[in-house]
């Protein structure tokens, strides 16, 4: 399913999803597919890593919410970059019935809103402003509204992987010298903290994800799919050499790492010089997500 970006854009751009991205690289194994070679699973590893080498290029900014229990939250799928983390109470929660012709069949997606609402004792009022986060929460016929508040700064600890954070992150310890709060670390998929449990609501920046399913822009001459096609070549046919699965391999291995070589500084400067903006990814989020709900 190809998804056309907003009319405001000044070219047409498309995204291209993972799944025909993989249909494509499959086609040139067909017989080893057949034969149950190729592991869709390792195919989503190495696109998610090497999305990462693009860096700013490609990523947007999300926001969610981590659920903390024993000290560790899992971090979203699409995690690349902390932007920033504020620590959160559960506060208040609202379940409202919805139009079940548009909802029907739409399982469940959600949407974080950050914004400012007047509470006291669970309830809405006017004399005292309180920051809080409302997330809505999408459920077959069912929405619900769930309501966090009373933030707190978090601080990084200083051995954090620099690489999972932005350059300037609000969480860094130098940005909260003279403020007591809470630690937080991440290792590999987990956001790791000094309390038990509790809720992080962070900012980030994202692989582009769309329902689960990762997506490629595609840029005025398509760079960067080349480029990924070739690498994802290349790695299944290493895969398959060095689990001697194929032991003839070792020409082709050569040539597909040459030619991802050469593709990557093609798609890296493609990128750099692209029309691709932040709106033009809220945009695509949009469609889909309306379409999904009207399914």
């Amino acid at each position: 399913m190809l998804l056309h970006f907003s009319e405001k854009c000044s070219i047409k751009t498309i995204a291209m999803t993972e799944k025909q991205l993989f249909a494509e690289v499959k086609n040139t194994f067909k017989s080893y597919d057949e034969a149950g070679l190729i592991d869709d699973i390792s195919l989503r590893l190495w696109l998610k890593n090497e999305l990462r080498r693009f860096g700013n290029n490609i990523m947007i900014f999300s926001d969610d919410i981590i659920k903390i229990s024993n000290g560790k939250g899992k971090l979203p799928e699409d995690f690349w970059q902390l932007k920033y983390a504020e620590r959160y109470d559960s506060y208040v929660y609202k379940c409202k019935e919805e139009d079940k012709d548009i909802l029907q069949n739409s399982f469940f997606w959600k949407q974080t809103i950050e914004r400012e609402k007047r509470f006291v004792d669970g309830k809405c009022v006017e004399d005292e402003l309180v920051k809080c986060v409302r997330e809505e929460v999408y459920f077959n016929d069912k929405r619900m509204e769930l309501f966090y508040n009373n933030p707190r700064p978090l601080k990084l600890k200083r051995n954090v992987d620099s690489r999972a954070i932005t350059k300037d992150c609000v969480n860094l310890p130098n940005r909260l010298k003279h403020i007591k709060c809470n630690e937080i670390t991440i290792k590999g998929d987990y956001l790791y903290t000094d309390f038990k449990d509790g809720y992080v609501f962070i900012k980030y920046r994202a692989i582009p994800m769309i329902n689960g399913e990762i997506y490629i822009p595609e840029t005025k001459h398509n760079r960067l799919q080349i480029y990924l096609e070739y690498f994802l070549k290349w790695k299944i046919s290493e895969d398959l050499w060095l689990n001697n699965d194929d032991p003839n391999l070792a020409n082709k291995i050569q040539y597909l790492a040459q030619m991802a070589q050469d593709n990557f500084g093609l798609a890296m400067t493609e990128l750099k010089f692209s029309t691709l903006t932040p709106d033009t990814w809220t945009e695509i989020m949009r469609r889909n997500k309306a379409k999904y709900r009207a399914v």
